[in-house]
């Protein structure tokens, strides 16, 4: 996998300084340290991203009910697209965790 630590820097950076490791925590708490896609296993804090379900091109913010952890390959197809479309174009079965976003 990428090694992806100035993706989480720059995210806990944009999030706030203040308890940025804690809302990691609970971000990887939250989505019991899966990709929230694939639900592949994310084993490190190397290689997982940041996914904001609506792009912040469309709005998206970096409050914590608008970012997932994803793997570096489905946060790559995702881009820029919206939770919806990107589901339809990949075929993902819908999940839990990805039905919150919805």
């Amino acid at each position: 996998m990428v090694y992806c630590f100035w993706r989480y820097e720059l995210t806990t950076r944009r999030m706030g300084n203040q308890n940025k490791a804690m809302k990691m925590e609970l971000i990887l708490k939250n989505f019991n340290v899966k990709c929230t896609y694939c639900q592949c296993r994310i084993n490190t804090r190397s290689n997982f991203t940041l996914d904001h379900v609506v792009p912040l091109n469309f709005g998206g913010t970096y409050e914590e009910n608008n970012v997932t952890i994803s793997c570096y390959e489905c946060n790559s197809k995702k881009s820029n697209k919206l939770l919806t479309e990107f589901i339809k174009d990949e075929g993902i079965e819908m999940t839990p965790e990805i039905a919150r976003f919805l």
